[in-house]
């Protein structure tokens, strides 16, 4: 069953909310192949900005992260049917940065694995821009459900 979420149905997803939401909506969702694809734009009046690099602002590479971590979030709670204050992440188990991210910049977050690990699911995750250039890739352990 493929499906998308619009802004308001991330947001009411989501335990994480404004000014710390990172995923913006979910361009596809694939509950039979555990597969999802989202959406994030870092406007250029984000508070971040002033501070991380301000004559040349950059999205912080631990912001790109949780952009992965809420993506995954999304994906467990409506593979698993949980609600979202049941799962966190865990672990960063590896990840890679390859592009900055400047304001105003689109990048698509996109499940590449899921794995249950013991009482833990891995994801895989990587970003990309519009241009299908790389930004980063990560695999993350999170804890869902009692």
């Amino acid at each position: 069953m493929q499906t998308n979420l619009n802004s308001k149905q991330v947001s009411e997803l989501l335990p994480q909310k404004e000014p710390f939401r990172f995923v913006t909506d979910v361009i596809e969702l694939d509950l039979d192949l555990n597969h999802i694809k989202a959406h994030q734009i870092f406007g250029k009046n984000e508070i971040f900005f002033q501070g991380h690099f301000p004559n040349k602002p950059i999205v912080p590479g631990v912001l790109l992260i949780e952009c992965m971590a809420q993506t995954a979030l999304i994906l467990l709670q409506k593979v698993l049917d949980i609600e979202m204050h049941e799962a966190y992440l865990v672990k960063v188990v590896v990840s890679t940065f390859y592009s900055i991210v400047k304001p105003n910049d689109n990048i698509f977050i996109e499940s590449t694995d899921m794995t249950l690990k013991g009482n833990f699911w891995e994801v895989s995750l990587k970003i990309k821009f519009e241009t299908n250039k790389k930004v980063a890739k990560a695999t993350l352990l999170l804890k869902a459900g009692e």
